[in-house]
């Protein structure tokens, strides 16, 4: 996953689905058992960040994630607004940054009535 594009629907609980590789050739995905991912979403580096998730590994050896978001943590996403998104993999002490990109929200946040 490298420039990713999200959108979060603001006031949802939602799992959005990406693939991680090791390259940007996509020729060679990222065997994901055992090292857990970690999204760092904020507003830019020298904020703090506003969501930290764990991945859900869907399928380890094809590379495919679920980053699962909460009716709360949308409604940090402010509409048309873009974030950063950073994917780490963790390895022992060590990380690795597998992915940026962007997080946009949008729609309001009347679906959790």
């Amino acid at each position: 996953m490298m420039d990713a594009s999200i959108k979060v629907d603001r006031g949802a609980d939602q799992s959005i689905l990406c693939n991680v590789w090791t390259n940007e050739s996509l020729a060679s995905r990222l065997n994901l058992m055992s090292k857990p991912l970690r999204a760092f979403i904020r507003v830019s580096e020298d904020v703090p960040v506003a969501i930290e998730k764990v991945l859900r590994v869907m399928d380890a050896a094809t590379g495919l994630v679920a980053l699962d978001l909460t009716r709360t943590e949308s409604r940090l996403i402010p509409i048309g607004n873009k974030m950063q998104i950073e994917i780490k993999l963790y390895d022992g002490s060590s990380h690795i940054i597998v992915g940026r990109g962007r997080v946009t929200g949008f729609g309001g946040i009347t679906l959790d009535t």
